[in-house]
């Protein structure tokens, strides 16, 4: 089973409090920890986590990114970061990756070859509060970035179609992909241990081309789900999401 590693340079003890002020806890519901006389690109030594068991060797440079700075800016954690790595041999999958809990969409291949559940923001669960006789749905506060995901969705393709008509077609071209990648790679965070940024695991595992990026974004906007519910001459009018 292939897990990241996470390295945090100058760090040399007490990993449940590193691993809270770095922001990792969330993608780190278990791991054990190392102590590295060296870790990558020269950084030094440091403490190394991990939800695997496999802390040596120490991953070639290539098997890196980073730094990030640490969540947490007081003056305890001032100035540190944590690198992401895995071992080339080992790299995390989907399955590995999984969360306890999931919510529902589309199964996308992405470029590392394997399928993985891009969540809908439609099928995420929503809390129930009764009041006054009646039931009120709310979301719920674990799947703000994911309902957020999907307003931001909405707002860029809007913007790319008046951006179309008014003739800006080499502008959406360059700014797309910059807006989309960060978006998707959110999105599969509610349903991975992986953060919300495209520049961490995401580049790492090199997930993201120009054509699955747009599936993504159809499976998070449930297209398939929302065409379903259309007359049939309307149907078509929908782009296909698998």
């Amino acid at each position: 089973m292939g897990q990241f590693l996470y390295f945090m340079p100058g760090v040399k003890s007490d990993a449940r409090s590193a691993v809270n002020a770095a922001g990792l806890s969330d993608r780190l519901d278990r791991y054990g920890f190392a102590e590295w006389d060296s870790g990558p690109k020269t950084t030094g030594a440091g403490l190394v986590v991990s939800r695997g068991e496999q802390f040596a060797p120490v991953p070639a440079d290539e098997c890196w990114v980073g730094p990030f700075p640490f969540a947490d800016k007081s003056d305890r954690w001032h100035g540190k970061t944590y690198w992401i790595g895995m071992h080339a041999d080992a790299q995390p999958g989907p399955i590995d990756l999984l969360r306890n809990e999931v919510v529902e969409g589309q199964q996308v291949v992405l470029e590392d070859g394997n399928p993985w559940m891009v969540p809908s923001a439609r099928l995420a669960p929503r809390g129930i509060v009764g009041r006054n006789g009646s039931l009120i749905f709310k979301p719920l506060e674990r799947f703000a970035n994911l309902y957020a995901d999907f307003e931001r969705l909405g707002a860029l393709f809007r913007d790319m179609g008046e951006r179309h008509t008014a003739g800006e077609k080499k502008l959406v071209a360059e700014t797309h992909y910059l807006t989309l990648c960060p978006i998707i790679a959110d999105a599969l965070s509610a349903n991975y241990r992986i953060g919300p940024s495209h520049e961490e695991e995401v580049a790492l595992l090199e997930l993201f081309s120009e054509s699955n990026i747009h599936l993504c974004a159809y499976a998070v906007l449930d297209l398939a789900g929302i065409a379903e519910m259309l007359p049939d001459d309307q149907k078509k009018t929908v782009p296909q999401s698998v």
